[in-house]
């Protein structure tokens, strides 16, 4: 199994998830994809490694995405979305970016 650290960004929406990650320099190691919300379990399962660090946007399906993930994953971090926005402000809006760009963030440890 890889043990290669991690940052793992996911941006969750009402019905769906977009996750991606990056390595230590901030390169892309998961290219953003996207699936169904129903299936955090069983993505998350599969695919989180203990030693990867985790951020995602707080907002109404946080909590439940927190209690699939954070026993899966060294560190969760929960972001305040505004902050975010405010950090990313002039950038194109995409899901891809969304969770490129705080994945970024925490291997930076800059995750407001």
């Amino acid at each position: 199994m890889d043990s290669a650290q991690r940052y793992v960004a996911f941006d969750l929406h009402k019905r769906q998830v977009t996750v991606a990650a990056v390595d230590q320099a901030k390169d892309v190691v998961l290219p953003p994809r996207r699936f169904p919300l129903a299936r955090l379990q069983e993505w998350a399962t599969k695919h989180l490694r203990p030693a990867d660090h985790v951020v995602m946007e707080a907002g109404p399906n946080t909590w439940h995405a927190y209690d699939v993930v954070e026993p899966l994953v060294a560190l969760l971090v929960v972001a305040d979305p505004r902050k975010l926005r405010a950090m990313a402000a002039g950038a194109p809006n995409t899901d891809g970016r969304d969770a490129l760009f705080p994945a970024r963030l925490l291997a930076a440890d800059m995750v407001p």
